[in-house]
Order: structure tokens, then sequence, then C-alpha cells
């Protein structure tokens, strides 16, 4: 007889989970943006160059985030500051799930008032923890739902909220944040919130709550320090 903790083995199953899901998320609108560039004209093929770059920038940057958070390693993650306007989050929001599959037969309704406003994070970590929210969101949607992404900047702060019209159920309410919980049965589930809360407050330095309510929806937010 013999004892084994598998909590390791959970956690690092779950953190594959979130990891090539975002990941064949990603490699699925490259493909589909790849193949339009063959029949684009210059313009349009200009435009869906630079698409393709940003995805790939992006994937390098989740293998650097997915080593900090299956390994420890600390060094594999440092933030990149540099100043950034909302309207450019949503045009990398708006490439992103242009052709993902996890918004097929879904909408993607993105708000701002203030798109010009100026804030300095580092944007493949905000862009983790965004794409995070919105793939949750979609994943509770049903086909023909909507799923909002605000973004506003004030002052000194700026945030970033996803609603979706699903509620979340009192007993998982205040375990949502914790490793390895989920309210899906599936193995390897219940690290995507997790990296959320991780990545936007110990790496960048915001908060990350939510609320969810039967009149109001699902509401994740990440608020930020401009």
């Amino acid at each position: 007889m013999f004892l084994r903790n598998a909590t390791e083995d959970r956690r690092r199953v779950g953190m594959e989970r979130v990891f090539f899901d975002e990941i064949s998320g990603t490699i699925a609108g490259v493909l589909g943006r790849s193949k339009l560039l063959l029949s684009a004209d210059a313009e349009k093929a200009r435009i869906l160059s630079g698409d393709i770059f940003n995805s790939l920038l992006q994937v390098a940057q989740e293998i650097r985030v997915q080593r900090r958070l299956v390994y420890g390693d600390k060094k594999a993650v440092q933030p990149f500051l540099q100043t950034l306007t909302l309207a450019k989050v949503i045009r990398e929001v708006e490439a992103t799930f242009r052709d993902h599959p996890a918004a097929k037969a879904k909408r993607l309704k993105i708000n701002s008032t203030n798109p010009e406003f100026l804030f300095k994070t580092d944007i493949w970590l905000l862009m983790r923890v965004l794409v995070g929210m919105l793939l949750n969101a979609f994943e509770a949607s049903s086909e023909g739902d909507e799923v909002q992404l605000t973004a506003a900047g004030a002052g000194n702060e700026v945030a970033f909220s996803v609603w979706n019209r699903q509620v979340i159920s009192p007993d998982a309410i205040h375990r949502i944040f914790e490793q390895n919980f989920s309210t899906k049965p599936e193995p390897g589930r219940g690290m995507g919130t997790y990296s959320m809360k991780l990545l936007g407050e110990e790496f960048l330095g915001g908060k990350v709550d939510f609320t969810s309510t039967a009149a109001a929806g699902t509401v994740f937010r990440l608020t930020l320090k401009a």
C-alpha cells in the first residue's frame, strides 16, 4: 500500500489545458488569416501580415508565461512596460477573436468611451488576462449570445471588464479563483481563473475580481494603474 499526492499532477494537467486551449485558438486564427493572405490584394495582405506577426508574438509570450506557471521560473516572465492606448488593446482583442473558434456563432461587442486614453503596462501579459476572461465568457455562452468587453480609463486608473449573461452558481462563487477548482467535471480544469488572477495581480500589479447575479449576469474585471 502506498499514498501519492496528486495535487501536482492536477496542477500540471490544468496548466496544460489552459495553455493548449489558448495556443490552439491563436494558431487557428493564424492559419485562417494565412489562408486569406494567399489571395489578398496588397493592402489587405499588409493588414493580414501585421495580424499574423502580432499573433505569433503572442504565442511566444504565452510560452514564457507557461514556463512561469508550470515551473515557477520567475525569470521567464519579466513585464515589459510600454505606453499604450485603449484603442491599441481593442485592436489586439479584435484581431485575436476575429477567427477564433471559441467565438463561432457568438457576438463580441467592445465598448470604450475614451479609446485614446494612455496608460503603461505589458501588452502581452494584459492580453493573456483579457483573452482568458473572454474565453471563459464565450465558453459559458450559448450560440447567438453576446459577450461584451468594456475598456475605460480615467485619472490614474484603467479598467477592463468582460460580461456574459450566464450566472455562476452560489456554491462556486467563493472558490472561483482557487487553484484546481472548476464547475466543470473534465480533468485539468480550474487553472484559467487562477492564472488570470496571478498574472493580473502579481505581475501587472492590478486587481482582478468579479460579480455574478441572475439579474446582471457575470462580469470579470481587471483594474490597473495607468
